[in-house]
């Protein structure tokens, strides 16, 4: 195993360009060699040249977050659509950057290994095993950066003297030099190094389920790659024993506390943390809402964003909407908002304050549905996470201008999402085009012949009722255009559009479509038009 910040530590030598990627300490199991046709499985790291790498781009079945490395000759990658991929470029050949890799993820093991032989359970015997096996010098600070737990050297005494004042608030200390570098970091980097009287200095924090829980920071006079890669290989540990610690127990359960719990993969005992969230001073309500905040572009893929920026945007959240509970999960933002009815108007959307907040911020916002559970509100959360980029690249025609989407209004979308999901795990293969209604498809073909817009005229008829004034208004069409074109409609599909049933697959394949051409940017084939349908 092996964490990606580490793998990005190792090949820092040989990066070719820019990168992003989540701030996550998620352990990556081993290596793939990459064929170009599927990346199914997050946990792994895909390596190849970059001409395979771009073959899978184009058309290949991605899992989203998938680690795709790529093997010198990075100008092949310059025309590749972008996708909801960690994609990183390096100059190595594809051997040598493979067993480059497996070194690294050898050492990680060992690393581990080491650190966790003496089956000490809790955080102070890893911090002891940390100092006795790489010789540097380690403090456990908490989420605020206070002093919790340590095991220093010796000889470090002096440099890493974390119960002096002097050390944590001098301006020109190594621990506030840290902390600044901290608060400035690039979206792409996890963790602060800097260098003084001879030694190296890291801050790094240690998160669970996306959320801080504190901070190592330690000390060496050997390479800073050392620390780095040890801090690396601790900081997913410590996160798993810290919640078993007392110190962190004790500490007084916030929303931020419950939501990294309750959202995270594995939740121990939702019935327990719902009681927590009741007892909190600001509990919501009977009926509970998420919303999900994301900084994505207007074509639903990621931006990077600083985070002392994201940290400034939740705390103009919050003091927004005082009444509902904020929490800051990795890039993301959740807001629980809750009344005591299930159909009370939802009126965020239309709220102009919030519509110039998420403008500022480049970030769009989901509101799910409502739920009297907290199992219903992890799903609920876990919809709007994973829809809310292709809602924004679909928009509906009357809401390209909103920020804030509502999910319901999307939901098809995220069961297309599903069907995807199941063709791939299924099948191999990640083409929906198959659940289309064959006259949508004839309609598709007409449109790619003749430069028209058959399909997206019935798509718009459809879903406003079959009225040709308000299809003729939102298409920019004349009247007579419109019923003319619904006439070639009738023509080429010959289906009975009275029929509930036949209109219902109807709108639903034009969805499929729209997932696969405006999100998945996907090239898809179509056999050409029979002669029978060709314009006379």
């Amino acid at each position: 195993m092996i964490t990606l910040p580490m793998v990005i530590s190792d090949l820092k030598p040989y990066l070719c360009s820019p990168f992003t990627f989540p701030k996550t300490f998620r352990e990556l199991r081993g290596i793939y060699l990459c064929d170009g046709e599927k990346a199914d499985d997050p946990s792994m790291i895909y390596v190849g040249t970059a001409d395979s790498i771009t073959r899978l781009l184009i058309r290949g079945s991605i899992a989203e977050n998938c680690v795709l490395i790529s093997a010198g000759n990075a100008e092949s990658l310059q025309n590749a659509p972008k996708r909801n991929v960690i994609l990183i470029v390096t100059s190595l050949p594809l051997t040598s950057l493979y067993n480059h890799l497996s070194q690294s993820i050898l050492r990680y093991d060992e690393w581990k290994t080491l650190l966790t032989k003496n089956g000490g359970k809790g955080i102070k015997p890893l911090l002891q095993a940390a100092r006795k096996q790489f010789q540097i010098s380690i403090c456990l600070l908490t989420s605020n950066l206070q002093p919790a737990l340590r095991s220093i050297q010796e000889a470090d005494e002096a440099y890493m003297d974390v119960g002096s004042k002097e050390f944590l608030e001098n301006p020109d200390s190594p621990f506030q030099t840290l902390v600044g570098q901290l608060n400035h970091l690039t979206p792409n980097a996890v963790i602060s190094t800097s260098r003084k009287n001879g030694y190296v200095f890291s801050l790094i924090p240690i998160t669970q389920n996306h959320t801080v829980l504190g901070y190592f920071l330690a000390c060496t006079n050997n390479s800073t790659s050392m620390l780095e890669n040890v801090l690396y290989v601790m900081a997913p540990i410590a996160a798993r024993l810290m919640l078993e610690d007392e110190w962190y127990q004790t500490s007084k359960d916030t929303f931020q506390s419950l939501a990294a719990q309750f959202l995270g993969d594995t939740p121990e005992d939702l019935e327990q943390l719902e009681r927590k969230l009741k007892q909190l001073p600001n509990h919501p309500k009977r009926f509970m809402r998420g919303i999900i905040i994301r900084s994505i572009d207007d074509d639903g893929f990621p931006l990077p964003i600083y985070p002392q920026e994201l940290r400034h945007f939740c705390h103009e959240l919050q003091a927004l909407f005082p009444s509902d509970l904020v929490a800051l999960l990795d890039e993301c933002i959740y807001i629980m908002t809750s009344d005591d009815k299930p159909d009370a108007p939802i009126t965020i959307t239309e709220n102009e304050t919030f519509s110039s907040l998420l403008q500022q911020y480049h970030a769009y916002a989901m509101v799910s549905n409502p739920s009297q559970r907290l199992q219903g509100v992890r799903v609920l959360f876990f919809q709007c996470f994973q829809i809310l980029p292709a809602a924004v690249a679909i928009r509906f025609d009357d809401e390209l201008t909103l920020r804030c989407l509502r999910f319901d209004r999307y939901a098809p979308y995220y069961i297309i999402r599903l069907c995807e999901q199941a063709a791939s795990n299924e099948m191999g293969i990640n083409d929906i085009l198959y659940l289309c209604h064959p006259a949508i498809l004839t309609l598709t073909r007409y449109d790619r012949a003749y430069n028209n817009n058959l399909r997206d005229t019935l798509f718009t008829f459809l879903m406003n009722d079959r009225s040709i004034s308000e299809t003729s208004r939102k298409m920019f069409m004349h009247r007579n255009t419109t019923i003319y074109k619904l006439n070639k409609i009738q023509e080429l599909i010959n289906d009975n559009l009275e029929n509930p049933y036949t209109r219902h697959q109807l709108i639903l394949s034009c969805m499929i479509i729209r997932y696969v051409e405006q999100y998945q940017h996907s090239p898809f084939q179509l056999p050409p038009l029979e002669s029978s349908l060709l314009r006379k």
